[in-house]
């Protein structure tokens, strides 16, 4: 029946059972009680943590670790809350979100606990994890899976290195900067840093600083690019 589809999504959007109950009543004109809606949503609690601790395939050639914010019912009250995610890409190239995780605070040390739980889950081996500038990330997850690549996010790296360019010389620092992001091979890069950091003024070296110190896990994906 229609109305019993409601009933988990208006838990999830953060109505209580009452206010699920009074929303059935005047979309539907359907008695119901609010243990029913207790019930109901129990089981999809149980079905969620079946979920979160389901096994995992062995090997992931790309694993994202991020995070979004969402809006969450917390003490009566709406609030923002920070859900962070691991989604990996399996061997047949399909997409699989391993799990979502709620924390405080966002650290290395919390990661390194997601990546052991992955790990505990199954997970023997990733190719190449993808993730922000979080200073500790990189190691905490060669700690778990000291063979992994990282590959640190481009976007963010080129917005922080783009704060030290004046207005005049940006679109050229820009261009500068998508043609090592995507250079065919990484030695090929490093001799790229040089001769553009050598090139532009002084207050636009900046950039390319910021590139050098972050070089190998900036461009780990040169490593695994197709030559033609």
């Amino acid at each position: 029946m229609p109305h019993t589809l409601a009933y988990p999504r208006s838990y999830a959007k953060g109505q209580t059972t009452t206010e699920i109950v009074e929303s059935i009543k005047k979309l539907y004109d359907v008695d119901i009680s609010s243990s029913l809606i207790s019930r109901v949503t129990d089981n999809i609690l149980e079905d969620i943590t079946t979920w979160q601790n389901r096994p995992l395939s062995s090997v992931y050639p790309i694993v994202y670790l991020d995070c979004i914010v969402v809006k969450v019912r917390q003490d009566k009250q709406i609030i923002n809350k920070t859900i962070y995610l691991a989604l990996g890409v399996g061997l047949d190239g399909r997409k699989e979100l391993f799990g979502m995780w709620l924390s405080e605070n966002e650290g290395a040390k919390f990661w390194l606990g997601v990546l052991t739980e992955l790990q505990n889950r199954g997970v023997q081996d990733i190719l190449m994890a993808c993730v922000d500038g979080l200073k500790g990330f990189p190691d905490a997850i060669n700690t778990v899976y000291p063979n992994a690549q990282v590959q640190l996010c481009i976007v963010h790296m080129v917005r922080y290195s783009m704060k030290f360019v004046p207005w005049t010389d940006k679109k050229a620092v820009a261009a500068d900067l998508k043609a090592i992001y995507c250079a065919d091979t990484l030695e090929w890069d490093g001799l790229s840093l040089s001769r553009r950091g050598s090139r532009v003024r002084v207050p636009s070296a900046a950039p390319f600083s910021v590139v050098l110190e972050n070089e190998f896990r900036l461009l780990s994906l040169s490593k695994f690019r197709l030559k033609h």
